[in-house]
């Protein structure tokens, strides 16, 4: 998930006359070279996810996006898998009619790395096969499919971030039950907490004495993550 933050989001001034100064460096013939290489990757790739039975496309790229799914194994816990072994690929949350996937940008610099990529994604799938689904994640899609986001007011929305494992602005290690969870929840709810976690990045908070000790680990997140269930929905049943 991505959320821009500046005013220009991602397309200043900057990389407009970046790009035009590098077009002009490489010409056509070294411009045509750069995307011949990146649709080579981007079938070797595509070729490869396909020969993997648990994972399927999403289309058929004609140039270097990608997307792949699967029905049997959670992309969120494959993604952790792949950050494990230093590959950072970005899931997709589940909206409207596209379910949850994995969304690839393939780049010349990238290419020459496609086949090594291709055998940590099979051995992560295999080791994501073995993890189990949030039970969280189940229980919360039905109890506040109802709940309008607009209703909520800071201190429960604050809540519901902790719900989901997220109780400072330093996010787990492993993401894959945060983003199941975010995955559960309608797509307004999922958007009002996404940028009320951005805007708790840059909200000013007094120090308070013995707050570095007093961080919860995950394990301990997760053993109390029943008792912040109950009180959430009593609470938000409050405000509706």
């Amino acid at each position: 998930t991505v959320i821009n933050p500046t005013v220009q989001s991602t397309k200043s001034g900057g990389p407009v006359a970046a790009a035009w100064a590098v077009l002009h460096f490489f010409g056509d013939e070294g411009y045509l070279e750069l995307a011949r290489r990146c649709l080579e990757a981007t079938r070797k790739i595509a070729a490869g996810i396909e020969s993997i039975p648990e994972l399927r496309l999403l289309g058929r790229p004609d140039m270097n996006l990608l997307a792949f799914t699967s029905d049997s194994v959670s992309v969120f816990h494959i993604v952790d898998e792949m950050r494990q072994r230093a590959w950072y690929i970005q899931p997709q949350l589940a909206f409207q009619n596209s379910q949850q996937n994995i969304h690839l940008s393939i780049h010349p610099a990238c290419a020459r790395w496609a086949d090594a990529f291709l055998e940590d994604l099979r051995l992560c799938v295999e080791r994501a096969k073995r993890a189990q689904p949030s039970a969280l994640a189940g229980s919360l899609r039905e109890a506040i499919a109802t709940i309008d986001p607009d209703s909520l007011n800071e201190e429960t929305l604050q809540r519901m971030l902790a719900v989901a494992g997220v109780e400072t602005t330093q996010l787990p290690e492993h993401m894959a039950e945060i983003n199941e969870i975010l995955n559960a929840l309608p797509p307004a709810l999922r958007d009002r907490l996404l940028v009320e976690y951005l805007n708790e990045l840059f909200r000013y908070r007094p120090a308070r004495l013995g707050s570095g000790s007093e961080a919860l680990d995950s394990q301990s997140r997760k053993r109390r993550a029943s008792s912040r269930m109950a009180r959430l929905l009593k609470n938000t049943q409050a405000v509706r």
